[in-house]
């Protein structure tokens, strides 16, 4: 994924007038909506997913532990918090798994990344 195009947001915290933005299915290519007003609170947490399912996101996202801390703890490479987004499909009804990061870029201004997008029914 060529790093400009997976910047999803740049700017201020996430308000509600953050923008919509759109990404292909996996199966399909039919757009999904990924809106990113409210996302934070809508994520699917790390510790509910799977042992292998989790892996696997992270391995396709290129988590890696915090360099920060040492501690086991994933990151982007960025450095941000990893989140998971569920969507599907409204075309072929395949379930996504969208690895995002969010996190304080500079001084007030956040910026949002899509990791990596995994068609997976797990989830």
């Amino acid at each position: 994924m060529n790093r400009k195009d997976s910047v999803i947001y740049d700017g201020f915290e996430l308000g509600s007038d953050a923008p919509v933005r759109v990404i292909a299915c996996t199966s399909c290519a039919a757009t999904m909506d990924l809106p990113l007003s409210g996302l934070l609170g809508s994520f699917v947490r790390w510790r509910h997913v799977e042992p292998a399912l989790s892996e696997r996101l992270a391995a396709a996202a290129s988590l890696a532990p915090s360099e920060w801390t040492g501690l086991p703890e994933l990151r982007t490479r960025d450095g941000f918090d990893p989140y998971l987004a569920r969507l599907e499909c409204p075309r072929c009804g395949v379930t996504h798994a969208v690895v995002l990061g969010y996190g304080e870029f500079q001084p007030a201004r956040y910026l949002a990344t899509v990791e990596a997008i995994v068609a997976t029914a797990d989830l």
